[in-house]
């Protein structure tokens, strides 16, 4: 009878690596890079060592081990996607195995083929398990390093083969990011207090500080960046419950789920205490740490950083099943499975969403446009790092009129550009809302428009034919005409709107225009039009601007302002749309003698609902 659940085990086991196999093997050859993945190429350029570690290793902000495999890896067999992705691949296959396998040690094989078939089905493995990171890396190692404490603590095994295992497994998990390194050393210190031979544990722990001495100096370098606060978000107090909510894929039917699994499975509510507080504390060190980090020092903390912290929660959660491997169980799993594969295909969209990479999809539009419209007809303005196109270059061929586009300029500066291009048709993709209309200035007719991840890309042209998209769903149109009084105050409003009567949905565009006449050549550096959104308490939750100084036109007095707003960067979900109101107003910082009349418009429009696909709800 063992023997045969046994056997069960291992064909159900085999048939989640083998599904999950597949849906990595799909994701590989169907996804473009991301603009990690093309950053990590374009650190590979270095001839020498030295090189490497000082301008693509130390700028980066993360350990040497990836980046450093990767140099040699691609040296060996070149950078064909499918070449550098595979053994990241091969990381995510064998992390549930050993998922699988940590799990029987402190629990059934049931708790095991449950937290196995989590690590094979859901997004969070799956994306990390197909992009050249440190994430699958760390975790693959942060695994390991914990089945070598398992067969220390349970099985009481300290040969030299363990202990050398534990070793490398701690110093190949810090090689590869600083959050697995969290992890390792938690891992390494909460075990002395287990352990029956410290002496021999504390030697292989010494063991492994050794190893990773080499790269003190990468860390102390590394440590002045401090962070990545200045494109990331200080978390709020609700990312306990978003990340929740991103592992159950933001769906209810999963949710359900896995709470109708847990009130059958788990019944051992008594034992293991020692492991249920070792599995506990270790999966909480990472997001305590991190939100700390983030709100005093710098954010760092993101959900790819909390990746190694997951086995412990799926180890604390197995510590309280005691259940045999019975038909109903076996359903159970069968069920578990199937919902994660719908939430993962239908409800998330994950295999759509992540394949709109805008980088790949961008450059490939371009040369379409070219063949349609011919080369000299075509102009492209691609907000990325040069490498990234020399790239999709060496990969297809070399476009022909691309812009380069300097972060520094000025709304102006780049409207002028943009006015004096003598082409019919434009590509535009990783510019800022504001700058997309401007563009739509010149070249009004959006000929075709691809939403994606991160970003869009638009076709635009001053001729064609415009692709069919749905209109404004709102709009209101107004004028003000400015008292004397007004004219010298400093806040001047123009309306206020409550949120939910106006916006259907998170993923709602919103775009602001404003027009006045600046006879009096008023100089207008320390105006500003303003659009801000409050909480029924009156507290500041958003606040964008926009100079009314810039997008002066030589040919005319008459000036226009743009100033969009996506509210999905804001709100969180739907619901979070109510209590809300939006106020948009002028802000006349230095009181001086404004213009006379204003006129202004807002309109809204469903937005792109991948944007945020691969970390967020995106319906």
């Amino acid at each position: 009878m063992k023997q045969q659940k046994e056997n069960k085990s291992f064909w159900l086991l085999l048939i989640l690596i083998l599904i999950g196999a597949a849906l990595r093997i799909f994701a590989m050859f169907h996804f473009g890079w991301m603009h990690d993945e093309l950053s990590a190429i374009s650190r590979l350029r270095f001839s020498s060592f030295h090189d490497l570690i000082q301008y693509g290793v130390k700028p980066d902000g993360h350990p040497a081990g990836v980046q450093v495999f990767l140099w040699l890896w691609a040296k060996c067999f070149g950078t064909a996607e499918w070449v550098l992705r595979l053994p990241f691949l091969l990381l995510g296959i064998a992390n549930i195995y050993i998922m699988y396998k940590v799990v029987t040690k402190v629990s059934t094989p049931v708790a095991a083929l449950f937290a196995a078939a989590f690590v094979a089905l859901s997004p969070y493995t799956i994306l990390y398990s197909t992009i050249i990171r440190p994430y699958i890396a760390g975790l693959f190692f942060v695994l390991w390093a914990t089945d070598e404490f398992l067969k220390i603590y349970i099985d009481k095994d300290f040969t030299i083969k363990t202990m050398i295992g534990f070793a490398l497994s701690l110093a190949l998990a810090a090689y590869m990011h600083y959050f697995a390194m969290l992890q390792a050393f938690a891992i390494g210190l909460v075990g002395l207090l287990l352990v029956e031979n410290k002496k021999r544990y504390l030697l292989s722990c010494l063991s492994a500080v050794l190893l990773f001495l080499p790269h003190i100096p990468i860390l102390w370098s590394q440590m002045q960046l401090k962070g990545v606060g200045e494109w990331l978000d200080a978390p709020t107090w609700t990312f306990g419950l978003e990340y929740g909510k991103y592992l159950c894929n933001f769906s209810w039917i999963l949710t359900a789920t896995m709470i109708v699994c847990a009130i059958c499975l788990m019944n051992n509510f008594k034992g293991k205490w020692n492991l249920k507080w070792w599995s506990l504390s270790l999966f909480l060190l990472a997001p305590v740490v991190g939100f700390v980090y983030s709100i005093t020092v710098n954010p760092v903390l993101q959900y790819s950083c909390l990746l190694f912290s997951l086995p412990f929660l799926l180890l604390f959660l197995s510590l309280f099943v005691d259940r045999t491997l019975s038909k109903s169980n076996v359903f159970l799993l069968s069920l578990f499975s199937a919902v994660m594969i719908f939430s993962l295909i239908v409800e998330r969209q994950y295999f759509q969403v992540a394949k709109k990479q805008w980088y790949e999809l961008s450059y490939k539009t371009v040369l379409q446009a070219e063949q349609q419209y011919g080369s000299e007809n075509v102009v492209a303005v691609i907000n990325t790092e040069k490498y990234f196109l020399q790239y999709y270059e060496h990969k297809y061929c070399k476009v022909n009129n691309i812009v380069d586009k300097d972060d520094n300029l000025s709304n102006t500066q780049f409207q002028q550009i943009i006015q004096h291009l003598s082409q019919p048709y434009i590509v535009v993709t990783g510019i800022s809302d504001t700058w997309l209309e401007i563009v739509k200035q010149s070249f009004p007719i959006v000929i075709n428009r691809q939403w994606c991840y991160n970003g869009e890309v638009y076709l635009c042209g001053k001729t064609g034919r415009a692709a069919s998209t749905e209109p404004p769903y709102f709009i209101k149109e107004d004028s003000l005409q400015l008292t004397d009084r007004q004219r010298n105050e400093e806040y001047v409003n123009l309306c206020e709107l409550a949120l939910d009567s106006i916006l259907k949905s998170r993923y709602g565009k919103m775009e602001l225009r404003a027009w006045f006449e600046n006879t009096e050549q008023i100089d207008l550096q320390e105006c500003l039009l303003v659009m801000e959104l409050r909480d029924k308490h009156d507290k500041q939750l958003a606040w964008r601007a926009e100079k009314c100084s810039d997008y002066f036109d030589e040919n005319t007095q008459q000036k226009m302002i743009f100033l969009p707003f996506r509210y999905e960067s804001v709100l969180k979900n739907d619901a979070q749309i109510h209590n809300k109101k939006l106020i948009i107003y002028l802000w006349n910082k230095n009181q001086q003698v404004l213009f006379e009349n204003i006129k202004y418009s807002l309109s809204i429009e469903n937005d792109n609902n991948f944007i945020y696909g691969l970390t967020q709800k995106n319906r």
